[in-house]
């Protein structure tokens, strides 16, 4: 028996044909799709009626689950939210019931299936490291397992030593006294930096897995996202461009011409358009040239007014104190306890929502980032940044944990720390507020982002007898980083489990 496996498909119907199309030609008994057929991409109704077709079996993936209304989407980026949205006033009733019935792990006599890991398959962990894929084989005892989730081809490997090891994508047969744990890659949504589609074929008579790569069409990708009405993938856009092929000749129109009174009478209407255009242009170049003209002669102003030699100092903006959040009911809901990055960001006033301390204004810079959600700190030498929220009232809402999640982007030369903080306080009888703990994590995790990106999800356990806790920042590093809109809230990102949670392959 030989099965394919697929996963990540994202919407994404070129790619899905042309592996299929690929998959067609090596003598495949079944395909097993390891979730996540909706999401990102332009055409979800095309892609789920061709996967629904062929798969033999089909796993749950978490953008699988929030289009069908069984996962909050409020817990993706905005650009994976939106697309969810979209897709679940695309699909059908009928298309939305048969996401809900999909399983979230596949049983087989040879090796057993899910979307993220196997210690929680309804929370939609990620298994990128070795020490990740070490708690899925404590879980489960099967010799051969598959996970896709990631967009990242890969394999892990534990053998007597009993340390899970991660290994590149390559062709093997399967060992006696080793275990495997194997993700087949993307179809539709590659993130390695590679463009391509990749698949894997387990052979269960030779116990062999093989790699298949096939190139990915980021141009039709992107020209069926804007044809969608979607937003271009910044990161593919990029590549995009690098792929497309240099003109070697001029355009030349091959439409039919039309008769000439009609041709000239649409020249005059041309030429009018453009002299109205070129007069609309010097219009605006010589007030956008008055403009900064008035705002140099106040910059200098202002500028001059200062001391010219100022030393360092520490800035905190706001001064005063912030106002409280309270969050709503018993806390649970998947929103977001903490105010959004601002998109323009104003030295004088600070951030809405937000405390920041700069310890040399000079060597420090804030800027708005690529994203709505996103803010940029450049630093032109070492330096320390400081991002506080308000006080956060939980008391009410009788919680035993939180959620903290954040991303980073470094660049232009970045070195130093960037930590993410949840300080805990109680209050006692006087309604004075006192320390409790402080959790403070390292941001550093590896996503499927790329390498200048790092991002954390941690579980932050409370104290009893906490009343109030506070979110904060902390940066020490020279160069310049993005940080992207960070996340508090009550902790409750899994699927409750079912009885019909596993599937059986037959």
């Amino acid at each position: 028996m030989r099965y394919a496996f697929i996963s990540d498909i994202h919407a994404n119907f070129t790619a899905l044909q042309m592996v299929l199309n690929d998959i067609a030609k090596r003598n495949i008994d079944k395909i097993i799709c390891l979730g996540d057929t909706v999401g990102y991409g332009p055409q979800p109704v095309e892609t789920l009626e061709l996967v629904y077709r062929v798969t033999e079996c089909h796993l749950l993936g978490n953008h699988d689950a929030a289009v069908c209304g069984k996962l909050n989407p409020l817990v993706f980026c905005p650009e994976a939210r939106r697309a969810v949205l979209k897709h679940r006033g695309m699909l059908s009733d009928q298309a939305l019931s048969w996401l809900k019935s999909l399983p979230l792990t596949l049983g087989a006599p040879a090796f057993r299936c899910v979307h993220g890991d196997f210690t929680k398959p309804g929370a939609f962990r990620y298994i990128i490291t070795g020490e990740d894929a070490q708690s899925s084989f404590e879980n489960r005892s099967e010799q051969l397992m598959f996970a896709g989730h990631t967009h990242l081809a890969a394999i892990y490997v534990i053998g007597q030593s009993g340390t899970a090891h991660f290994l590149e994508p390559c062709d093997f047969i399967l060992e006696d006294h080793k275990r495997y744990i194997v993700n087949p890659g993307t179809i539709g949504y590659p993130r390695t930096g590679k463009l391509e589609s990749t698949y894997c074929v387990f052979d269960h008579s030779e116990r062999s897995i093989v790699f298949h790569h096939l190139p990915f069409d980021c141009i039709s990708f992107n020209n069926a996202l804007l044809l969608a009405g979607m937003d271009e993938v910044p990161w593919l856009k990029e590549h995009t461009a690098e792929s497309s092929l240099p003109a070697v000749r001029e355009r030349l129109s091959f439409i039919k011409p039309i008769d000439e009174k009609h041709h000239l009478t649409e020249t005059i209407r041309k030429l009018q358009h453009t002299q109205r255009s070129q007069i609309k242009k010097y219009r605006m170049i010589i007030f956008l040239i008055a403009a900064l003209s008035l705002c140099a002669s106040i910059y200098l102003t202002c500028k001059i007014r200062r001391s010219n030699a100022s030393a360092s100092y520490a800035l905190t903006l706001p001064t005063g104190r912030m106002p409280m959040i309270q969050p709503g009911g018993d806390g649970l809901a998947t929103d977001n306890y903490l105010h959004a990055l601002p998109s323009v960001i104003n030295r004088d006033t600070g951030m809405q929502g937000w405390r920041y301390t700069l310890n040399d204004r000079r060597a420090q810079q804030l800027e708005s980032g690529k994203t709505p959600d996103s803010i940029i700190i450049n630093h032109l030498s070492r330096a320390r940044f400081v991002l506080e929220s308000p006080l956060i009232r939980i008391g009410e809402c009788g919680l035993e944990h939180l959620r903290m999640q954040g991303r980073i982007r470094k660049l232009d030369n970045y070195h130093g720390t960037v930590s993410y903080q949840v300080q805990s306080y109680g209050t006692d009888a006087e309604g004075t507020l006192s320390n409790k703990k402080l959790d403070s994590i390292e941001v550093r995790g590896r996503t499927n982002e790329g390498q200048n990106v790092a991002a954390i999800s941690r579980k932050i356990k409370l104290n009893r007898g906490t009343t109030h806790v506070r979110f904060r920042i902390v940066a020490d590093f020279s160069g310049k980083v993005e940080l992207r809109q960070p996340v508090l809230r009550g902790y409750n990102d899994s699927i409750p489990a079912t009885p019909d949670e596993e599937g059986n392959i037959p």
